[in-house]
């Protein structure tokens, strides 16, 4: 009948040709007896449509069911406590399914791609649901495109543009966003623990992003390829995780920058900076600390003074920019041909030096 046994366990399966039809069996009944499914043991068997599992199954294998693209329907036994990795991955055929009471974990991947899959019941007897499981499930996605299983968010079908994700989700699963070219902005809820691998990445119009306190975690390349200018973070693990990228601004509300390695204060100075000239209030109770260190090192932020504007206006208005330090800005911006800013350290000479002529100036 196809069927390779030993001890209880399913092995393999391979497919039958019925000659008289002169087709290939779609319909599989397991014997009785079988307790495992093995690893791999109905993989690559696209013909098959429907499996029937005996009720002495009690586990179901890693790549059990992998690319059955026919299989529309399969049936859990009560007695099943452990889904493997990838068991159903590419089932695409596959629209609903009915997890037992006694199942405890669902493995890496385990119903990924299942494109066809409109319902699924998840009992509380989950404890563990492995990474990529639901990614791909399109037919879960709800009206908004959020594709979420047990406060987890897999993946996201949604139009893009800018987006809050749900308050419910405490876990932003890998890739959950991952190369959403339509993505311009996103508002994480504060439940939210943990920022999966390549949640993010390639979502090449996110400029700024506020991550919540309560994130603890934050993957891999979960930002890679997104061209953030701004991160708004209330701890120092998030200022830490960012803080190695000196094109990044880091507006950090939850605390001093003396809460920080020193190795970021340059960064969260400029995201003080920054947080002024947007009317962040939060951030002022911090004032001192913030302005005694950039006046320590105003030669540190000339270039940043060259590309951010929020840097330029903060040195301004502060009057920390020296003779010799508005010349060289006045020459950038000429070369740049920025009007703006020039008009502004301008302003700034008439305003500090009292003189509307540069040549006045002792350089």
């Amino acid at each position: 009948m196809g069927f390779e046994i030993n001890n209880g366990i399913l092995i393999k399966y391979s497919m039958v040709f019925n000659s008289s039809s002169g087709t290939y069996e779609s319909e599989v009944i397991i014997p009785d007896g079988v307790t495992t499914i093995g690893d791999s043991a109905f993989e690559d068997c696209e013909r098959l449509t429907s499996i029937t599992m005996p009720d002495s199954v009690t586990s179901i294998g890693n790549f059990a069911f992998y690319t059955c693209r026919s299989l529309k329907n399969i049936k859990i036994p009560a007695g099943v406590t452990a889904i493997g990795d990838s068991a159903f991955e590419f089932c695409k055929s596959l629209k609903s399914i009915t997890i037992p009471d006694n199942v405890s974990t669902i493995g890496i991947s385990a119903f990924a791609w299942c494109e066809r899959l409109t319902g699924i019941t998840i009992p509380d007897s989950i404890t563990t649901i492995g990474d990529y499981a639901f990614i791909g499930c399109r037919g879960l996605a709800d009206r908004d495109g959020f594709v979420i299983v047990k406060d987890i968010l897999f993946d996201y079908y949604g139009p893009g543009g800018d987006v809050t994700i749900p308050g419910t989700v405490t876990n932003i699963g890998n890739s959950a966003f991952s190369w959403c070219k339509s993505l311009t902005g996103i508002t994480i809820p504060d439940c939210v623990t943990a920022i999966g691998r390549s949640a993010f990445e390639g979502c090449e119009r996110l400029t700024g992003i506020s991550i919540p306190d309560n994130v603890t975690t934050i993957g891999m390349d979960a930002f890679s390829d997104c061209p953030l200018r701004y991160v708004v973070c209330y701890t120092p693990y998030v200022v830490s995780y960012f803080g190695e990228h000196r094109s990044r601004t880091l507006v950090y509300l939850g605390g001093p920058v003396s809460d920080l390695d020193e190795r970021y204060w340059r960064n969260a100075a400029k995201g003080f900076m920054y947080a002024m000239e947007q009317g962040m209030t939060q951030i002022s109770q911090w004032r001192d600390g913030y302005l005694e260190y950039i006046k320590d090192h105003v030669s540190e932020f000339m270039e940043d003074a060259q590309s951010e504007r929020s840097v330029l206006l903060f040195l301004i208005k502060e009057e920390l920019l020296n003779h010799e330090d508005v010349r060289r800005l006045l020459d950038h911006f000429d070369k740049k041909i920025d009007t703006e800013a020039k008009a502004a350290l301008l302003q700034y000479i008439h305003d500090t030096f009292g003189t509307d002529d540069v040549s006045d100036l002792d350089f």
